[in-house]
């Protein structure tokens, strides 16, 4: 991988963990606004993408919720952490609304998301979700 490349994955990681914060507010804030986003100058270059998945999260957020709740297995969404909750929001909206971003790049971020944000068992919970959604998707 060249530098420019490698620049990029890294404001990627950045940008999403972002829209991570953004999403995990929203949780607190019905009233969260994209001017609340943190823009600073090393994800400047990816703003687009961020206010654009915030809004597509909030915009889709029935639909994201529905989806998850169809592949979550023994649990409901409301008996996860809010950071999976958040985490799998993300991953949902990359994996079924974002035709540019490869599904197995957002399963693989969001488990990084994990590694940083929520316990050890979560983590394998988010990438087994996310992968059966993935699987469901491709099916259709």
């Amino acid at each position: 991988m060249d530098n420019t490349n490698t620049r990029f994955t890294l404001m990627r990681a950045k940008s999403r963990e972002e829209v991570f914060k953004s999403v995990f507010s929203m949780e607190f804030n019905d009233e969260y606004l994209p001017a609340d986003i943190e823009i600073t100058d090393e994800i400047k270059n990816d703003e687009k993408y961020i206010l654009r998945t915030v809004e597509g999260i909030k915009t889709n957020r029935e639909e994201i919720d529905n989806i998850i709740s169809s592949s979550l297995r023994g649990r409901s969404l409301d008996r996860l952490s809010k950071q999976v909750v958040a985490i799998l929001r993300v991953g949902t909206y990359e994996i079924c609304f974002a035709e540019n971003i490869p599904p197995v790049t957002a399963i693989s971020e969001a488990v990084k998301l994990g590694d940083i944000y929520c316990e050890d068992n979560e983590v394998s919970y988010i990438n087994g979700v996310l992968n059966g959604i993935y699987k469901s998707r491709k099916q259709d």
